[in-house]
């Protein structure tokens, strides 16, 4: 039976995908275990300033889902987990499907947490703080809908 995600739910400290809690950062085959193979994989550029010497994008069209890896690592531990939320805004790096399952922050919906106005128009990010972890939200509006186009999560870096 092929692998499903319904369900993803935030912590204080990583992402709970399906019940299984995976703490950032964590590596790479541990969510390949649960989730398959990645469809496609990007070689990517230093990302200095969150402190990654050359990174790895990972992307999973069937779930709506993307990672970056640390390729620095030994285990190419997984330092950002991507969420794709609508078709409107693609680009070739993003899943060519949105995630259809469940979004919680410690088991609130993220649209309860989210608040969208006409001030983010037309495609600003907002970031929730959550302990040590990160939520970024890009936000779009077209024809006059608000809504949250992607979310990435990230240990934040003190």
């Amino acid at each position: 039976m092929p692998p499903t995600v319904s369900s993803l739910n935030i912590t204080e400290t990583g992402i709970e995908i399906n019940n299984k809690l995976f703490e950032f950062p964590f590596p790479l085959a541990d969510l390949k275990l649960l989730i398959g193979e990645p469809c496609r994989i990007y070689e990517g550029a230093p990302d200095h300033d969150r402190g990654f010497s050359w990174t790895s994008k990972q992307v999973w069209d069937e779930f709506g889902i993307s990672t970056i890896s640390d390729k620095a690592s030994p285990t190419l531990n997984v330092v950002e987990f991507e969420i794709q939320l609508s078709k409107k805004k693609k680009y070739e790096h993003m899943p060519s499907q949105p995630f259809l399952g469940k979004i919680s922050i410690t088991d609130t919906k993220i649209e309860e947490l989210v608040i969208i106005t006409n001030q983010y128009y037309p495609y600003p990010y907002k970031d929730l703080f959550f302990k040590d972890i990160v939520i970024n939200t890009a936000l779009i509006r077209t024809k006059k809908i608000n809504e949250i186009s992607s979310i990435t999560i990230y240990k934040d870096k003190k």
